[in-house]
């Protein structure tokens, strides 16, 4: 174990290749680095700078990469400025890599950031990659992904001479990030003769004045989720190759369209599209199958919502639109399988499509909800009114897909109550049998021998339901063969007091956030399946996990700013691989407050007066800059009797209050634990394996000499 102090009169490549050993720290003092670096074969090391604007990586427009990492697994590179070099600031050519607080400007010909193809579950958090100037096409972007499952996070693209932020892998997520004043987009993902870009996750970003789009959405299965899209030169969103979900973005004062739409089978929902000067609001071409619901759309140039003359079975239901020039347009001659229904809105063209109602109610048209069900087509919307229905629901396609894109509003949770009491071996509300798209919302599920709700089928949506007391599930998705059945959204519900889990899910690409999953006899959320997303939920006081979930052939979950408390056993306890826990705050669990397997990247969480151990892990971890305090046993346990857990990195988490060890590493080999700050714990750091790498952490006890820096 190594840690290297270098001024500018050093030659950072000659400690890398000829001193450094893997877990090794390389602090780079203020001053400007005339150099370049490579790290090959070297796994684990540590690069760090004074902060950004103070060590300074320096290319004077001569010099080719100023950094590349290839061959090299876990390493860290973090709090310096790379700038004026020739080629790519960054070229990241392997996996589970950390750029942390780095400035790449002034590349000449190249891009800020390139992540190759390849390379997977890199981190990319706090940067910043700006004013890239790439001479063609296609060159001088802030970031390139090109690999799979990369994070980049909190991270800004400022003026680079072509996109801000371009994916060109799969199920990669963007996060909290800013772009503006680029010259193509702000966000893009490719499709092209090397690259088919699908399932990204675009999440609570930010693209302003970019002069080409705010997201252009090329590739096909992608969330955007909370972004705002403002003033920039073309359209807010695009997309280009279908199944997208659109939902909860702010879209405003773009130059043209709000939102276009070349492609089919995309969900637009709950967004706001406001101002857009040239263009339309939503702009849907050439395509079909697409669901249009719950939009605000006012003072666009022209129409709020504009459908061509051979766009076809699109719904358009319960849009508020105002000030539009008209507020919705169908081209002629229309085709007669889209639907319009319930949207508010004053002008039209033709005339009458505001008054357009496609509607059945119950009570009413039917006294039963199955009947309406029985009777719906596709894009047909049920209303039910307030009252008990002692009734379960089947919604499945017997005649091609005659169900698709159904829509059953209540009058909102605990007015409209589905209830089981009596109906033996029922299943509250069942889509299934090739019913796709199906909408459910503002209402409460009950008392059922089986399941609340059971999803068997793609793109549904639940939003607003209560899932109550039901004897299995409150809420099911699934899929025998853990694949396919992507996408389905449930959002705002909640599921409690059922007898097993609040959620299960046994399916791939499906999207949970902000739900209530409270006193469940199991679990409040367990599953199988890669790739789900499970967003600021509060997951509270279930007799067993919090969070249960996996097998280690399933990988590749995100974990997101969720709440979990007072859960009988474990906090998260996660079998499965290659996840994304960031930001979560979990507390009071009767044993761990995590317990991960293999390769989870675990940054920013806080886990506090856990019955056992803050953090329990095994191996390739990456645990990043934790609160872990007051849990009743160890703060982090890596230990196996085996002796077959290692190559965890441990860096600059706050550890304390621990009764036990605040890090333990029990028969663990090749770790490194690193500028961790750990007081009152017992002691603050136990190494009780062989060949770990532990520098530069601040505490107090330790069972071996030297390890602390008091």
């Amino acid at each position: 174990m190594a840690v290297f102090n270098l001024t500018p009169a050093n030659n950072i490549q000659d400690v890398i290749n000829n001193d450094a050993n893997p877990g090794d720290t390389i602090n780079l003092a203020r001053g400007t680095y005339n150099q370049t670096i490579m790290v090959n074969g070297l796994d684990r090391i540590r690069i760090v700078g004074a902060g950004i604007g103070k060590t300074i990586l320096e290319g004077n427009e001569t010099l080719g990469i100023g950094v590349q990492i290839q061959n090299s697994t876990k390493v860290t590179l973090e709090n310096v400025t790379i700038q004026n070099y020739t080629d790519n600031g960054v070229v990241i050519q392997s996996n589970e890599n950390i750029l942390h607080n780095v400035k790449v400007i002034n590349t000449v010909f190249g891009n800020g950031i390139f992540i190759d193809q390849g390379a997977v579950r890199n981190m990319i958090m706090e940067c910043e990659s700006s004013f890239n100037k790439g001479e063609n096409s296609g060159i001088g972007n802030g970031l390139i992904v090109r690999g799979d499952q990369n994070y980049i996070v909190k991270s800004k693209f400022i003026g680079n001479a072509d996109d801000g932020l371009e994916f060109a892998g799969q199920n990669n997520i963007a996060l909290q990030n800013f772009s503006s004043r680029n010259n193509d987009d702000g966000f893009v993902t490719i499709v092209d003769s090397l690259f088919f870009s699908t399932s990204n996750l675009f999440i609570c970003n930010c693209s302003v004045r970019n002069e080409d789009e705010g997201i252009d959405s090329r590739g096909e299965n992608n969330l955007l989720l909370f972004n705002k899209l403002n003033n920039n030169e073309d359209d807010g969103i695009v997309s280009n190759f279908g199944g997208s979900l659109i939902w909860g973005n702010e879209v405003k004062c773009n130059n043209e369209n709000g939102i276009i739409l070349f492609s089919s089978e995309n969900r637009i929902i709950r967004n706001i599209i406001d101002c857009t000067e040239n263009g339309n609001g939503i702009n849907i071409g050439f395509n079909f199958n697409n669901i249009v619901d719950n939009n605000l759309v006012k003072n666009n140039a022209l129409p709020g919502i504009f459908l061509g003359s051979d766009v076809m079975n699109n719904a358009i239901r319960n849009n508020v639109l105002q000030n539009n020039d008209p507020d919705i347009e169908v081209g002629q001659p229309e085709d007669p399988s889209n639907i319009f229904s319930d949207n508010k809105c004053n002008t039209s063209v033709p005339p009458g499509v505001c008054d357009r109602k496609a509607v059945l109610h119950v009570p009413g048209d039917f006294k039963t909800i199955q009947a309406a069900v029985d009777a719906a087509t596709q894009g047909t919307t049920i209303q039910i009114g307030e009252g008990k229905f002692n009734e379960s629901i089947l919604i499945e396609s017997d005649m091609g897909d005659n169900r698709n894109r159904i829509k059953i509003i209540g009058a909102g949770r605990n007015k409209t109550i589905i209830d089981g009491t009596n109906l033996v071996n029922a299943t509250g509300i069942d889509i299934d049998n090739n019913a796709n798209f199906v909408t459910i919302e503002n209402l409460t599920v009950q008392n059922f021998d089986n399941h609340g709700v059971r999803i068997n089928t793609r793109h549904n949506i639940l939003h607003c339901i209560n899932a109550f007391e039901n004897k299995e599930h409150g809420i099911l998705i699934e899929s025998p063969a853990l694949e396919g059945n992507e996408q389905n959204m449930i959002i705002n519900c909640e599921s409690s007091w059922n007898f097993f889990d609040g959620i299960h899910i046994n399916s791939r690409h499906n999207y949970v956030v902000c739900c209530k999953l409270q006193q469940n006899g199991s679990n409040g959320l367990s599953g199988e399946g890669d790739l789900n997303l499970i967003l600021q939920n509060f997951i509270n006081k279930n007799v067993r996990d919090g969070v249960e979930a996996g097998i280690p052939a399933n990988q590749g979950w995100f974990y997101i700013s969720n709440i979990g408390l007072n859960n009988g056993e474990g906090g998260f306890d996660l079998s499965s691989n290659n996840n994304l826990l960031l930001w979560n705050k979990i507390s009071d669990s009767g044993d761990e407050g995590f317990e991960v397997n293999d390769n989870n990247l675990v940054w920013g969480n806080v886990l506090c007066n856990n019955g056992t151990v803050g953090i329990n892990a095994n191996g390739g971890n990456r645990i990043i800059k934790n609160m872990i305090k007051n849990n009743n046993e160890q703060g982090i346990d890596i230990s196996d009797q085996n002796g077959d857990i290692s190559m965890n990195i441990i860096d600059n988490n706050i550890v304390n209050n621990n009764p036990q060890a605040g890090i333990l590493l029990d028969n663990s080999d090749n770790n490194a634990v690193r500028s961790n700050c750990l007081f009152n714990n017992n002691p603050d750091i136990q190494d009780d394996g062989s060949e770990n790498v532990i520098d530069e952490n601040n505490c107090q006890t330790s069972n071996q000499a030297g390890v602390c820096n008091n």
